[in-house]
């Protein structure tokens, strides 16, 4: 590899993990591989590759969403909640928060969008 492919291939690894923590906030505090680990994958081309395909879903979201509805839930303090996409991807976050600080959640459907959201109640 040249050093251009090589600074090429690195702004793109560093594009998808801003990508991803804007997505998700509760990637933001992460390193790149406690992402890795969280997600399952092993090299950072294959985050690279996971960081497109939510590119795309979130494109496809806005494309059908007529309403243009944005998710406004939020907790009993008033701050918002972290939105997921699908329920497994809710299923993950609820697996990785009870692995990493022992703390039980339930995922639940957004009463307001297509989503889904955790609970602790």
């Amino acid at each position: 590899m040249t050093l251009t492919e090589i600074k090429k291939q690195l702004q793109k690894e560093e594009k998808a993990t801003a990508r991803l923590r804007h997505c998700y906030p509760h990637l933001s505090k992460m390193t790149v591989t406690e992402m890795l680990a969280y997600l399952n994958l092993v090299q950072k081309s294959e985050l690279v590759a996971y960081a497109e395909q939510v590119n795309r879903q979130f494109q496809d979201r806005v494309l059908t969403d007529t309403t243009n509805e944005v998710c406004r839930c939020s907790d009993a303090k008033g701050i918002l909640k972290n939105f997921y996409m699908t329920a497994s991807e809710a299923e993950r976050v609820k697996k990785y928060v009870w692995e990493q600080r022992g703390t039980a959640l339930k995922v639940y459907p957004c009463p307001t969008t297509d989503g889904w959201h955790l609970s602790k109640g």
